[in-house]
């Protein structure tokens, strides 16, 4: 049986921090939508990237690999 993110989605919803301090990645303390920028979890660029929140969801972006695009915490994961 394959789960369907759209159905588990809403029941993570405020709880992604949490979520991704389990695989041991710091999201860090939001200011407004936007977290201060830190290291990348991905490429590990110093001072490069940021956790973005809107309705509940978080995404990674990083000036430096997420190419302009933002990254799901899924595919961070």
């Amino acid at each position: 049986m394959m789960i369907n993110y759209r159905d588990l989605q809403p029941k993570l919803d405020g709880l992604w921090a949490d979520v991704m301090a389990e695989y041991n990645i710091d999201v860090g303390d939001f200011k407004g939508l936007n977290t201060k920028n830190t290291a990348c979890p991905l490429c590990g660029g110093n001072d490069r990237s940021h956790w973005r929140e809107q309705h509940g969801r978080i995404a990674l972006y990083c000036r430096h690999c997420t190419d302009g695009s933002m990254k799901s915490p899924e595919n961070v994961i």
